[in-house]
């Protein structure tokens, strides 16, 4: 089972300890950890940390991290029990992880957010001179990379973008000059290729007059683009043949994955909601509230717990590890309230093995 919790707020604070709150006082959006029994035997949301991964060798003064202070090889968990638990709008019930025991936990992992940049094909035309009639023929190597992602296959404009189709395609190109100015030409070919009936679907192509470049971006994360074999039918805009085009003409750059972009947590969201149902409402609605926004980056951390069911199939159970993923808005300062919670530095990856 996977779980994904997407805080809706711009900096979320567990409430103090101490303060016996309830499930039913959290904002909608608002993620919260549940200790329970924390205190009056009802429980809390914390904000103390959840594990260490040191201790202090120096007897001779107070607890401290700095002096005497050592690493240890795995991390401690703190709590005896904890549940991940966030808010929904008035009228729906909280969602809530299973309550997990320390005993249960595999992995605690942080990662933060790292920008997914699309693939590039920049092609420098400055100091090349077009004239009418001149012709050329380039191919197009573009692998697509989205069929791992789970949006890709089940948002409505997938398809037209050729998602999950092919690992690799080659498509050939060609344009013919019409006239011996530049810039003119630069837009015509941005043009051609945006109006192409397969590149179209792939790539979207800009020019820039001044800085003489011609760039070719890819529609989907993941994807590739390798341009190669250009030839002169006529003519001589673009040089003389080449079959690496890269080397003379040409820059092809290659995709950054990243991590907590928006399709990514939107997509592991919807794969949640769609796999395991709606949290604890064991039914898919046709209208759900999310909390994801396309303007934001998010940092995560990701829970890797066993689910203690009998690996007996006459049980029927599903045994095996859990998974809880759990995204917050990343901020250039961090979140304190995480940071000490995960005992981690923001913007600096970490991964706690607790009991593997």
């Amino acid at each position: 089972m996977k779980q994904v919790f997407v805080a809706g707020t711009s900096h979320v604070t567990p409430q103090a300890a101490g303060s016996n709150q309830r499930f039913s006082t959290l904002a909608s959006g608002e993620v919260g950890i549940w200790g329970n029994q924390e205190d009056s035997g009802e429980g809390d949301f914390f904000a103390s940390a959840l594990i260490v991964n040191t201790i202090d060798t120096d007897t001779s003064d107070a607890d401290d991290t700095t002096v005497g202070a050592s690493t240890l090889g795995q991390g401690v968990l703190l709590k005896p029990e904890f549940q991940l638990v966030q808010g929904m709008p008035a009228g729906s019930n909280p969602i809530a992880s299973p309550i997990i025991n320390a005993s249960q936990v595999h992995t605690i992992e942080y990662i933060p957010a790292t920008t997914a940049v699309l693939a590039k094909s920049v092609w420098t035309l400055d100091g090349l001179t077009p004239a009418v009639g001149e012709e050329f023929t380039v191919k197009f190597i573009i692998s697509d990379g989205d069929v791992s992602v789970y949006d890709a296959q089940i948002n409505g404009a997938a398809p037209s973008n050729g998602l999950g189709l092919y690992p690799s395609k080659v498509i050939p190109f060609s344009y013919t000059c019409g006239s011996a100015t530049l810039d003119t030409e630069g837009a015509a070919i941005a043009a051609a290729i945006n109006s192409h009936g397969q590149l179209k679907k792939l790539v979207s192509a800009a020019y820039v007059d001044g800085t003489d470049d011609l760039t070719i971006t890819a529609l989907s994360y993941g994807s590739t683009i390798t341009v190669k074999n250009l030839r002169m039918v006529s003519g001589d805009f673009l040089g003389t043949v080449d079959t690496n085009l890269t080397a003379t003409l040409c820059t092809d750059t290659g995709p950054t994955i990243g991590s907590g972009n928006y399709h990514q947590v939107l997509s592991e969201e919807k794969q949640a909601r769609y796999s395991q149902g709606n949290f604890n409402r064991m039914y898919f609605p046709d209208d759900y509230t999310s909390y994801v926004d396309s303007a934001t980056a998010y940092d995560q951390v990701r829970i890797v717990y066993r689910n203690s069911l009998s690996s007996n199939v006459l049980h029927g159970g599903n045994a095996g590890l859990n998974e809880i993923v759990f995204y917050w808005k990343d901020t250039a300062a961090g979140s304190t309230a995480w940071d000490t919670v995960f005992k981690f530095t923001a913007d600096t990856a970490a991964k706690f093995f607790i009991n593997s």
